[in-house]
């Protein structure tokens, strides 16, 4: 990983047929740009241009009437040619960058640390982790005649691949040549013994949030890779209540319909469903993926869950850990034990370990007749299935943790449901939690004989 890198560079192709109007602009202009190619290649000459424009990959510039440089007098600027990209890890900015053809530091490590964002460990990516690569190319002409104003937007998908990976890096069509591209690359990844082909990113109301009773119900997210596939949802009330919807994301992946947003009305644990299928043409070959081309929520089986509280419910209360660093008295990641008490008569205590866009853990725990429950978070066990958490410390290359992880949590069966959240950012502790309901002791009295 120490040597292996991402760099960003948008071209464009011309589909304007044989007239060729995009390549015989960059052919005109082309002469006046001050840093017109990115190398390789190194040949600037027209001969070098054509080179590119036959693989389909025209560079972008920006020209001057004069041909001087744009930054000199940006008011002679006649030609527009640059490019916008992006890439990000879910929670994560990686790169944000805005150039022309010619620019040759748009790249990065994959050890980087980013500026040690939120959840960003001191060794940079994990294998698994996932990057949205987004790209944008304006290609316009400042003329009172024939003006030009032409604008594209593209998308791309990126896993870390283990290190003993039996291909190695590549760069490949999705759906395992499931759409005759004659290149498998195989899954996106392996996860919890299960090949990942597709994968859906909730972006509005995400695994575990907790909302109050009159809040907005948005559903939204990416799906990866990142194209315009078949998103299913259904989501659940308490109640058994369902709110479903079948629709496309967009060119690039991103889903989100206003008109599906909707307000919560119930106390309780809501359920949602999603199901992506790319039913839809892969433009590249114009044929529709028969196979490998599903898939849902990272760590889920298809289903992931959020919580709905009245606004004065209590929260729950959580004893432990307390607000704060954690320290480790061997400098070795222990198990976090997740103590607190639920009011009495509490039938369940649901939670939800979310983490990247990673349902790492859901389920449900029983307390005792006395309210009292434990919830062990255990950051090597889950290292083990899910490798994009780390184990490195933000602070230096040791044993330690570094990503934000959320531990959601809901009483139920008693009074009104109770809720309560966790967050670990590294090492620091945040808890929102309320007081202490107490609860049914067993009191053994000494037992006493009368003659």
């Amino acid at each position: 990983m120490e040597d292996q890198s991402l760099m960003s560079e948008v071209t464009i192709r011309d589909l304007t047929g044989p007239s060729e109007q995009m390549y015989n602009l960059i052919r005109a202009y082309y002469s006046r740009c001050r840093d017109p190619f990115s190398p390789p290649p190194l040949d600037h000459s027209p001969t070098g241009l054509e080179k590119r424009l036959n693989v389909g990959e025209a560079p972008l510039c920006v020209a001057t009437s004069s041909g001087i440089d744009a930054e000199v007098d940006p008011g002679q600027v006649e030609y527009w040619g640059y490019w916008y990209a992006a890439s990000e890890r879910p929670d994560v900015h990686v790169r944000e960058i805005i150039g022309e053809d010619g620019v040759t530091t748009a790249y990065w490590r994959f050890n980087d640390t980013y500026g040690y964002q939120i959840g960003e460990p001191a060794n940079g990516d994990h294998e698994g982790d996932i990057k949205w690569n987004f790209g944008g190319a304006v290609l316009r002409v400042i003329s009172e005649t024939n003006p030009i104003n032409e604008y594209a937007i593209y998308g791309s998908f990126w896993v870390l691949l283990p290190l003993d990976d039996p291909i190695g890096p590549r760069v490949t069509p999705p759906f395992q040549d499931a759409t005759g591209a004659s290149i498998n690359g195989g899954p996106i990844m392996t996860l919890l013994g299960q090949e990942i082909d597709m994968l859906f990113l909730p972006k509005g109301v995400r695994p575990g949030d907790v909302l109050e009773v009159g809040d907005l119900i948005a559903f939204s997210g990416h799906v990866g890779p990142p194209l315009d596939s078949r998103v299913d949802v259904t989501i659940t009330s308490p109640s058994g209540a369902e709110y479903a919807r079948s629709w496309h994301a967009n060119k690039i992946g991103w889903l989100y319909d206003p008109s599906f947003d909707f307000v919560a009305n119930e106390v309780g644990r809501w359920t949602v469903d999603v199901f992506v299928e790319h039913d839809r043409p892969y433009l590249p070959t114009g044929m529709t993926p028969a196979s490998h081309n599903t898939g849902t929520v990272l760590g889920t089986s298809g289903r992931y869950e959020f919580y709905v509280v009245d606004p004065d419910a209590p929260a729950l209360h959580i004893s432990a850990p307390e607000p704060g660093f954690i320290v480790w008295p061997d400098y070795e990641i222990e198990p976090i034990e997740i103590r607190g008490r639920a009011p009495a008569g509490t039938a369940a205590v649901h939670y939800t370990i979310h983490d990247k866009g990673i349902v790492m853990g859901q389920g449900s725990v029983t307390p005792d007749p006395g309210g009292a429950f434990t919830l062990v978070y255990d950051a090597k066990a889950l290292h083990e299935d899910f490798p994009m958490l780390s184990l490195t410390a933000r602070e230096g290359r040791w044993e330690g943790l570094a990503d934000e992880v959320s531990i959601h949590l809901l009483a139920v069966g008693a009074e009104t449901p109770r809720a309560a959240t966790v967050t670990l950012i590294g090492e620091e502790v945040f808890v929102h939690g309320g007081e202490d309901p107490g609860g049914f002791f067993p009191i053994y009295l000494p037992l006493v004989t009368k003659n």
